[in-house]
């Protein structure tokens, strides 16, 4: 099932992270006909704080990846009945395929951006970068739906802060963390209301992607930088 969504692994990254950090709640459902492939994840929906805040009513967290749209209806009768499902889709083909089974509310929406390699950021002398967990910036990260166990997490493997600070509080920070494998992640950004328009998260979000291109070498080293999902960007 692995080495089938890593096939194209920044646009499977969040089932193939799921897969990883949940393996002993997801429940996982692979399909196999001739050529064709096809894999349904589905976690409880409580797995997360962010997924606990943001869908309240919500049972299962469901994502999905096939190969053909043949086995579409095979994966749809996997999933249970008279539960309240949010579906995390990473194609659009697959919103119109379930548009014909369910009634859709589009809930929340995410972009991913990857820079090109020859691409370079400065790192503003503004920006305090750690690789240790800073509890005065926990709050800034909790707003967009992190809880304290899985920024820890993040730092255990690698994590960097990376931080504009004003008064001596911190007025934006950013993450740079280990999504997947060689997939690094930026995320968490988070600006104070009343630091906003001030360009503070562009200074921090600079500093984390040219902090990713030095400190994990994922140019040189044929790795994957992924950029978001972010969850609140504020103003940057």
């Amino acid at each position: 099932m692995i080495e089938l969504l890593e096939k194209d692994a920044l646009t499977n990254i969040s089932l193939l992270k799921m897969i990883e950090c949940c393996a002993d709640r997801i429940q996982s459902v692979l399909i196999e006909e001739e050529r064709h492939w096809g894999v349904l994840l589905l976690l409880p929906a409580q797995s997360f704080s962010y997924d606990q805040q943001t869908y309240p009513d919500a049972d299962y967290i469901v994502m999905m990846d096939y190969s053909s749209d043949c086995l579409f209806p095979r994966l749809m009768s996997c999933l249970p009945t008279e539960v309240n499902l949010v579906f995390k889709l990473q194609r659009e083909k697959y919103k119109s395929r379930l548009s014909e089974r369910y009634p859709l509310h589009k809930a929340r929406s995410f972009h991913s951006y990857a820079s090109p390699g020859e691409a370079r950021f400065l790192l503003d002398p503004d920006v305090v970068i750690s690789d240790a967990m800073d509890n005065r910036l926990f709050p800034l990260w909790a707003s967009n739906g992190y809880d304290k166990a899985e920024i820890e997490r993040y730092f255990a493997q690698g994590a960097r802060s990376f931080t504009v600070y004003r008064e001596e509080w911190p007025a934006s920070t950013c993450l740079v963390f280990r999504n997947y494998k060689h997939v690094w992640e930026i995320g968490a950004v988070h600006t104070l209301e009343e630091w906003r328009e001030g360009g503070f998260a562009k200074k921090a979000v600079a500093a984390a992607v040219s902090g990713v291109g030095d400190e994990c070498a994922i140019h040189e080293a044929g790795g994957i930088g992924r950029f978001g999902p972010v969850r609140d960007v504020g103003s940057l």
